[in-house]
């Protein structure tokens, strides 16, 4: 007769020598799960990298943006400009009189706006408040863009800066002392009724 006790240890062997595969299984899918994870990781810590740079510029330029256009609330401005038929790319010609340069006598929806955006045009020698017509920053081997009437330089912004560079901070103080040398904003509000 068979010792009962010795077929019961070999049934639990067999029993432990079966929990101990299955655990190596479960230990060899959890390394290949740590791997796919880690690859994963990786890349969207890679991706989050790229997006942050790319968003850093996004909010440099709008910053920019803001700072030029003297925007307040979001989205005021850019709205009355569009209705004032400003910084949309439509022709500036509706806003000054014809070859004059002075101011038009009809009263526009956003003043503020209004005077610096023609300031803007003219001081940088732009035709249209439209990325594709704004003048870039020339670089070292690039001749600076000249205006023919005066041989004055144009103003020229680093778009790819923020407002704070100090390119763009002295272009942006000439702007401002442009706009408040002229005169043009004490002149609209007379004609305005302000």
């Amino acid at each position: 007769m068979a010792d009962p006790g010795r077929a019961t240890t070999s049934q639990h062997l067999q029993r432990l020598n079966g929990a101990i595969e299955e655990i190596e299984d479960v230990c060899t899918g959890c390394e290949t799960n740590l791997k796919k994870t880690t690859q994963a990781l990786r890349y969207l810590l890679e991706e989050n990298k790229a997006l942050r740079a790319e968003l850093k510029v996004v909010v440099d330029r709008l910053a920019f943006v803001e700072a030029v256009m003297d925007i307040e609330e979001e989205g005021g401005n850019e709205d009355r400009a569009e209705r004032a038929g400003t910084g949309t790319g439509e022709g500036t010609g509706e806003d000054t009189d014809e070859g004059t340069g002075e101011l038009a006598s009809e009263p526009v929806l956003d003043s503020k706006a209004n005077v610096v955006n023609l300031t803007y045009l003219r001081l940088s020698g732009a035709e249209k408040l439209v990325k594709r017509y704004l003048p870039d920053y020339p670089g070292e081997d690039e001749e600076w863009p000249l205006d023919p009437a005066t041989g004055q330089r144009y103003l020229c912004c680093k778009w790819n800066a923020s407002a704070r560079d100090r390119v763009n901070t002295e272009g942006l103080t000439a702007l401002r002392d442009a706009v408040r040398a002229s005169g043009a904003l004490r002149e609209l509000s007379r004609r305005l009724g302000a």
